[in-house]
């Protein structure tokens, strides 16, 4: 809760006011950056556009009338189509992150599948050309395939869920 207080917090403030008006922003949906307790750029940028969605005067700064307003604040809405975006919505819209996540992904599953088969390979003996190449090094190589690819997948999708939440919580647009 931000403290009462005749102090005007502006671009250039610090100390504890700063960090609980960040906390307060973030818990109410306006992502401010990092909650470190100075007021910069973003945390300005997060106070105008709570100041816009409860028509107060868009000066960036937290005053009386701001304060008031952020002591009674109920969360930030986020539009139905921002709450239930997924990955693909965002690869859509242009998101380079989304793109390479999903781009990644597919490198991660073939590589996998890669050295999946190469171990299937030597279990069975069949022979293909991934078997073919790895014959000198057998189930070791496919196993470090394996494990490979699928961590490149894990991580492209770990990166994906996360560019997601952020778009769904407004971090991002």
């Amino acid at each position: 809760m931000l403290k009462s207080s005749a102090t005007i917090l502006k671009v250039g403030s610090k100390g504890e006011d700063v960090r609980a008006l960040q906390t307060l922003l973030a818990g109410l949906g306006y992502h401010s950056g990092a909650i470190d307790g100075i007021y910069g750029n973003r945390t300005r940028d997060s106070v105008i556009a709570f100041q816009a969605d409860n028509h107060l005067s868009l000066d960036g700064r937290v005053g009386p009338l701001t304060r008031e307003a952020l002591g009674g604040a109920s969360p930030r809405p986020i539009a139905p189509a921002r709450a239930f975006a997924g990955i693909s919505d965002l690869a859509k819209g242009g998101s380079r992150i989304a793109k390479a996540s999903i781009s990644n992904g597919v490198i991660g599953a073939v590589l996998g599948g890669g050295g999946l088969v190469t171990m299937i390979d030597e279990v069975n003996g069949q022979a293909d050309i991934i078997g073919r190449l790895f014959a000198e090094h057998g189930i070791v190589a496919g196993a470090v395939i394996l494990a490979a690819g699928t961590f490149v997948a894990w991580q492209s999708w770990r990166a994906a869920q996360a560019r997601v939440e952020d778009h769904r919580t407004g971090k991002t647009s």
